[in-house]
């Protein structure tokens, strides 16, 4: 009875775990069945629908960034006013300067707030509900001549009393020195060796109170080797110089309440009002100009260009022009260019020539007075001419800048004096032959016949016809 007892309930199990499979397997098959189901239920989309919701789609994530973008852009502004902030915390708050090292500091760090007056003084703002105002800087002047001399006479007894001294330390420093030898006892002598020490650095700031090394590069050898003068290229290497001054700035200048200035001001201010009044009376009397250019224009005999031969220096030429250039070309060491305008009998031949060394004399106005001196001498009609212009301004209205005002005759502009360009060198040489000319009556200075002589156009005129005469005797010998 036990052994049945014992084996039913194996039984009972074995059984019940074919219900339970037989349950699994029926809950799987309607799970088959339902999967096909719904795949048989799945309908295919249209392309209008794919593309709506893809739309959607972006729709949403442009959205999703640019509500990003805003919180960063609104991050970035509160964190830029929070800076702000706090760099105003951090600013500290200015103090209205009241002397000069003050101010200059306070400039340095707003140069637009701290500026200067007019008369250079220190123009402080207004700060913190403090008015504004101005710091005024002291005049500084040099010492005079009898404050140095009687600077110079107390250095020069500070100096003596030093070298007495200095001697009279070192003739104990000697003896103190002797008796170590005999003795062995040293104190003294390193008590006088200290003292002669602060002596010599004493002595040395007295005969050179303010001394300095200063970087020195590029300097000529002949500037430091005083053997070796010819030699004019720079040291490759960087030297270093010793610069001492005898008076220290705290004393070569003094400060002072008094403007040095003033009367300088004064003077200024005075010159003014009577230039002021001469500008007056120049309006009042106008300045008259007579204008001069080519030979054939008005004032012509005026004109540099004139051709009438005359001597200067021993040499015959054609015109003020031809021999103020021969003259120039003789300066500039161009002896072939100067045969060359020599050779000229036209104005235009002689500028043409004349253009080809650049460069002018610096006293060429002096030059141009001593040939028109000379060429007014050997033409008697320009003197009564040139006496007619008595009061008026001579101008000579050329382009050139340097012989010319800079203007030409058919330019309304040149009735200003204000409008003129050039330094009008020949019209001024002119002027100083006109009020000279009283002193002009005598024969000319230079004495003898001309031993060298530009060719005319009498000269050219008889070549031209040589040469014709010996073409057509050629010309008759061949056909004959």
């Amino acid at each position: 009875m036990s052994d049945i007892e014992d084996d039913s309930p194996v039984l009972e199990s074995e059984g019940s775990n074919s219900n339970s499979a037989s349950t699994i397997l029926q809950s799987e098959a309607p799970v088959l069945e339902s999967e096909e189901e719904e795949e048989e239920q799945q309908i295919i989309p249209t392309f209008e629908e794919v593309e709506e919701k893809v739309q959607k789609q972006v729709q949403v994530e442009k959205k999703e960034n640019d509500d990003e973008d805003e919180d960063e852009d609104e991050e970035k502004s509160q964190e830029e006013v929070k800076k702000k902030k706090e760099k105003v915390k951090r600013q500290k708050k200015i103090a209205q300067p009241v002397n000069s090292e003050q101010f200059f500091k306070a400039r340095s760090k707003n140069p637009k707030l701290f500026t200067f007056t007019t008369d250079g003084n220190l123009q402080v703002p207004e700060v913190e509900g403090k008015p504004r105002t101005i710091i005024e800087l002291p005049f500084y002047t040099r010492m005079t001549f009898e404050e140095e001399e009687k600077f110079e006479e107390e250095r020069r007894v500070e100096i003596e009393a030093n070298e007495k001294e200095f001697d009279e330390t070192l003739r104990l420093l000697r003896e103190a020195i002797q008796e170590w030898r005999d003795t062995g006892a040293i104190s003294r002598v390193g008590e006088y060796q200290r003292k002669l020490k602060e002596l010599e650095a004493k002595r040395f700031e007295l005969r050179s109170p303010i001394h300095f090394i200063q970087d020195v590069k590029s300097i000529p050898i002949n500037e430091i080797d005083f053997s070796n003068r010819q030699e004019k290229r720079k040291v490759p290497y960087e030297l270093y110089m010793l610069k001492v001054r005898k008076f220290p700035v705290q004393l070569e200048y003094k400060a002072t309440n008094e403007n040095p200035f003033a009367q300088k001001q004064e003077e200024e201010k005075k010159l003014e009002v009577e230039l002021t009044l001469d500008e007056g009376e120049q309006e009042k009397q106008k300045e008259e100009f007579t204008f001069f250019s080519d030979p054939v224009q008005a004032n012509g005999f005026l004109s540099p260009d004139s051709m009438f031969r005359f001597p200067y220096k021993k040499t015959e030429y054609n015109s003020p022009l031809q021999a103020y250039h021969a003259e120039r070309l003789s300066r500039l060491g161009k002896p072939a260019i100067r045969m060359l305008l020599l050779k000229q009998t036209t104005p235009r031949g002689i500028r043409t020539a004349a253009q080809k060394v650049v460069g002018d004399l610096e006293d060429a106005r002096e030059v141009w007075i001593d040939i028109l001196k000379e060429y007014v001498k050997y033409n008697s009609q320009i003197k009564e001419q040139l006496a007619v212009t008595e009061g008026t301004t001579l101008a000579y209205a050329d382009i050139d800048t340097s012989f010319g005002i800079g203007l030409t005759m058919d330019n309304p502009e040149k009735e200003e004096r204000s409008n003129w360009t050039g330094k009008n060198i020949v019209g001024e040489a002119w002027m100083a032959v006109r009020s000279a000319l009283d002193k002009l009556e005598g024969p000319p200075t230079e004495g003898g016949a001309p031993l060298e002589f530009a060719a005319s156009p009498e000269d050219v005129k008889r070549r031209s016809g040589v040469l014709m005469n010996t073409y057509k005797m050629k010309k008759a010998v061949q056909f004959a």
